[in-house]
């Protein structure tokens, strides 16, 4: 989801498996590749997620995690209005 909202916003995107990360020993061989921290940044926008969703199976809401942040409450319900159909997966 990330690139796509990289393709769609533009911006400065980093995305941080956990292969890379510190806490890879704390994690089975099987997560490695799941994205512990992304952030997409553009203009006075920031994106954060992540794949993460615990150590147990993937469920129907417990995939979607997500924040963003502006300058103000405007910009921020703005954004929010612009991806609402955007897909989060």
């Amino acid at each position: 989801a990330m690139t796509c909202y990289q393709q769609v916003f533009g911006g400065q995107l980093h995305l941080m498996p956990i292969s890379e990360s510190s806490m890879k020993a704390k994690f089975p061989e099987a997560l490695q590749s799941q994205i512990l921290h992304g952030r997409l940044e553009h203009g006075n926008f920031v994106i954060l997620a992540s794949e993460m969703c615990g150590m147990g199976e993937l469920k129907k809401g417990n995939s979607i995690r997500s924040k963003t942040m502006a300058n103000n409450a405007a910009q921020n319900c703005s954004f929010i209005s612009s991806t609402t159909s955007l897909p989060f997966g």
